[in-house]
């Protein structure tokens, strides 16, 4: 199981003209996200998410309580793959995601102790992973405590 942590910036990226590659974006994004994602011919439990942060748990997904990805404005969706058959409704659902809070983001990233369980399966964050957390909210800027917009 992996956990993708993403920042969504407004507008188009500023492109580098020597290169092309698309520059650092400025200022802060307009949404986080979280997405649970199985490896392959991983068979889910479950489609949930939960985190328990020093103690403190919080619960980010329930498959009662998720809408269909693309839904507008939706704080938690259910990831479909691509398929033959009548579009996502005739496909089980191979992953969960979620609008998360830069508050959230900061308390993964700086919890000494951070576990939980997504799609069924238990997980604890390493070392490792809390640093890429912290460097991902320095690069956005939320180490500042900033708010998205």
């Amino acid at each position: 199981m992996t956990l993708v942590f993403q920042a969504f910036f407004p507008g188009r990226a500023h492109r580098d003209p020597y290169t092309g590659l698309p520059q650092e974006p400025k200022g802060a994004p307009a949404r986080l996200v979280l997405k649970a994602l199985p490896l392959p011919l991983t068979a889910i439990r479950q489609l949930s998410l939960r985190f328990l942060i020093d103690g403190d748990g919080v619960a980010l997904a329930d498959p009662g309580g998720c809408s269909i990805a693309g839904a507008s404005d939706a704080s938690c969706f259910l990831l479909y793959p691509p398929c033959e058959s009548n579009g996502p409704l005739g496909c089980p659902a191979n992953g969960v995601g979620v609008r998360l809070e830069p508050s959230l983001q900061q308390a993964v990233a700086t919890g000494k102790v951070v576990q939980g369980e997504a799609l069924g399966f238990p997980f604890v964050l390493s070392v490792a992973d809390h640093s890429a957390l912290m460097n991902l909210g320095e690069r956005i800027g939320l180490s500042g405590g900033e708010r998205i917009k």
